[in-house]
C-alpha cells in the first residue's frame, strides 16, 4: 500500500539517505498519495444492461441542459438471477414430458432460493444505496429490484453520471437521459437501473372498437362488419373456445395454468 510504503521510509530514515531536493521530494510524495485516488476509480463497475438511449447515442437528440438538481427521481434497481445456465436447463426439463421435472414449478420462495441473487449481495445493494443518500421505498421478497428514490443530484453522485435534457429532433419533444453509462463503486454486479431516462414514454397498443353501441339496429348492421358473437361483433368466450378447441369436450379440467407478475404498477 502507498501509506505503507511512506510510512516505512520515514520510519526507517531511508529517504534521508537519498540527495532530493526539496521539489523532488515532494514530488516523490504526491505521486505515492496519488495511487489511492486511481486504485479507487478502477473499483467503478458497469452494470450489464445499457442506459444511454439510442436517440442520444445517434445524435438524432440535442442538449438542453442539466436536469435540475433537486428534482427528485424514483429509481428501481435491478440485480441478476444467479445460475442462469441451470435454470434455462430446468425451463427445458419443466416442458420435455420424458423429464422426471415435467410440469413440476417452482413456487416463489423455491425460484428465489435457487435462481434469486443472493440474500448476502441483495443487502449489500440495500447498504450500498443508503450510503449514498438514497431512500430505500421498497425491498420485494424476491430480491430482484429495490425501490429507491433520491434527488438529482444524489442520482448523478451515485452512479456517475449527469442527468441532461435532450429535444429529440424528430419529435420536438423534451426528454432526460443519462449523458453517459453508469459505474458504480459496488462490488456487487448489477443488471440495470430502471428511471434513469424518459427517452421512450410508456404508451398502449389497445385499439378500442368504436363500432359497439346500444342500439339493436345498428347492433344487427354491425355484426356483418366482424366475426365475433358478441354485441357489435366483438368476440366471447365461447369465440375463443371454438377459435383454439373446436367442438370438442375439452373444460379446462386438469389444466395447469402460471400466474406470474414482474412488479406492481
Amino acid at each position: 500500500m502507498p501509506t505503507s510504503l511512506l510510512t516505512y521510509c520515514v520510519r526507517s530514515r531511508w529517504f534521508m539517505h537519498l540527495r532530493l531536493s526539496p521539489t523532488l521530494l515532494t514530488l516523490a510524495i504526491v505521486v505515492l498519495f496519488a495511487v489511492k485516488p486511481i486504485s479507487a476509480y478502477s473499483q467503478q463497475h458497469a452494470l450489464i444492461a445499457k442506459h444511454v438511449p439510442d436517440l442520444v447515442t445517434s445524435g438524432q437528440s440535442s442538449v438542453v441542459g442539466r436536469v435540475d438538481s433537486t428534482h427528485v427521481l424514483q429509481l428501481a434497481i435491478s440485480l441478476p438471477l444467479r445460475n442462469e445456465s441451470e435454470l434455462k436447463s430446468l425451463i427445458r426439463e419443466i416442458y420435455d414430458p420424458k423429464s422426471p421435472n415435467y410440469h413440476h414449478y417452482l413456487n416463489a420462495t423455491e425460484f428465489t432460493q435457487r435462481f434469486g441473487p443472493s440474500e448476502g449481495d441483495y443487502n449489500k445493494v440495500i447498504a450500498w444505496s443508503r450510503a449514498k443518500g438514497l431512500h430505500v421505498r421498497g425491498t420485494p421478497s424476491n430480491r430482484r429490484l429495490i425501490d429507491v428514490e433520491g434527488s438529482v443530484d444524489t442520482i448523478n453522485q451515485a452512479f456517475g453520471v449527469t442527468l441532461t435534457n435532450y429535444l429529440d429532433s424528430a419529435k420536438s419533444r423534451v426528454f432526460f437521459a443519462p449523458d453517459r453509462e453508469p459505474i458504480v463503486d459496488l462490488r456487487v454486479q448489477l443488471l440495470s437501473v430502471s428511471g434513469l431516462d424518459n427517452a421512450y414514454p410508456p404508451a398502449t397498443s389497445l385499439k378500442r372498437d368504436r363500432r359497439v353501441s346500444h342500439d339493436p339496429e345498428e347492433l344487427q348492421s354491425l355484426a356483418t362488419l366482424g366475426t365475433g358473437s358478441g354485441p357489435g361483433a366483438s368476440y366471447t368466450p365461447s369465440d375463443m373456445r371454438a377459435a383454439y378447441y373446436g367442438s370438442g369436450t375439452l373444460t379446462g379440467t386438469g389444466q395447469t395454468v402460471a400466474i406470474f407478475r414482474w412488479m406492481a404498477i
